[in-house]
This record gives C-alpha cells, structure tokens and sequence, in this order.
C-alpha cells in the first residue's frame, strides 16, 4: 500500500481489515454497496480517511500545473525584461507590439508573489497554526485579481485570432500562456486558493 506515511506491506486479519507486516498497525477499508472499496483508515493515524479521487483532483496532477505554471510565468516576466530592454535600445520587434501583453505580464507576477507568499507564510516561525492569518488572506487576494486579469487575457487571444494581429507564432505564444494560466486557475480552485474559504 503506498499512503502519506510510507509504502507498506499488508497482510489480511478479517473482512477488509489488514495489519501491517513489519510494524502490526492496522488498515480497515470501507466498500460500498457494490464491494467496490472507496476509503482506507490507517489505525497509526486514525484522524486522516484515504479516498481514491479522480484523476483532476490527483495531487501529481496539480504538482505538475503548478510547476508548468510557475515556468510561464517566470518565461514571460523574462521576455517582458528582454522586450523592455530592446525597447530602450530601439531595437523592438514587430512582435513586442502584440497587444495585451501587460494582462500576461501582470498575472504572472501576482501568481508568483501570491506562491511565495503562501510558501512564507506557512514556512514562518508561526506558520498557519498561531496567530491571526491576516498576511494569508492579504495573499489569497493575488489570485483574485490574477483570476480577472486571466479571464481578460482570454478575450485579448480571442481578439488576437478574429483581427490577426501580430504574427501565428505570436498569437500561438500568448494564447498558449492564457491556456496555462487556466489550468494554473482551475488547480489553484481545486484546492481552495482561489478566494477565501477559511
């Protein structure tokens, strides 16, 4: 069995009772009515109930988004320095005018602050078990507004593709960080990020 504390071997004791092999702490599982099990309770943690999610809520799922994500958008906070840059030299390319471009480069820095703030946060001496969690709540505000920039964003790549403007490469660049955008939205709602749930 692989669980949060650890692979473990098990051999059975009674209906849908085992008991670990080397360390004898006792699993149970609960079947449903077609004998299909749906939850483990492991007897060394017995707080904690093990139930099999679908895959859009498995947590590998979510670690590869945020992950995917946080790449992104440090990628476009790079190139918008790099644009900068060209700028200033007056070398800008025809590219660098695609419009919209601040809505990405906005989003992206509040999803990164809004994750190293929670990292922060939860690192602190405190943590999330003492005190009030008025820095949480300041934090969890970032995605709000990186949501509704993201929603804009949207309209922006729609736009793009009606009007043509810039270039296919162009567009295909900015309407594939608007789709991870989505997808780092959607995993920052699966897990109650988005908004305040306390």
């Amino acid at each position: 069995m692989h669980s949060p504390l650890g692979d473990a071997r098990l051999v059975p004791v009674g209906p849908l009772l085992y008991r670990d092999e080397l360390g004898g702490d006792l699993v149970a599982f609960q079947a449903d009515s077609s004998g299909r099990v749906k939850r483990g309770f492991l007897g060394e943690a017995p707080m904690m109930t093990m139930e099999r999610v679908p895959f859009s809520q498995s947590p590998r799922l979510h670690w590869v988004l945020l992950g995917l994500g946080v790449l992104v958008f440090v990628a476009i906070l790079l190139t918008a320095i790099g644009r900068f840059v060209r700028r200033r030299l007056g070398e800008a390319r025809a590219d660098d005018l695609l419009p919209g471009r601040w809505l990405l480069v906005t989003l992206s820095l509040l999803d990164l602050v809004f994750l190293i703030a929670v990292v922060a946060i939860i690192g602190g001496s405190d943590g999330l078990l003492e005190g009030p969690l008025t820095s949480l709540k300041l934090a969890l505000a970032l995605p709000v507004v990186a949501t509704i920039l993201t929603l804009a964003a949207v309209y922006v790549a729609a736009r793009q593709w009606r009007t043509r403007v810039g270039t296919r490469g162009a567009r295909l660049r900015y309407s594939g960080a608007v789709a991870v955008a989505l997808l780092f939205t959607w995993s920052l709602a699966q897990w109650n990020l988005l908004g305040w749930h306390m």
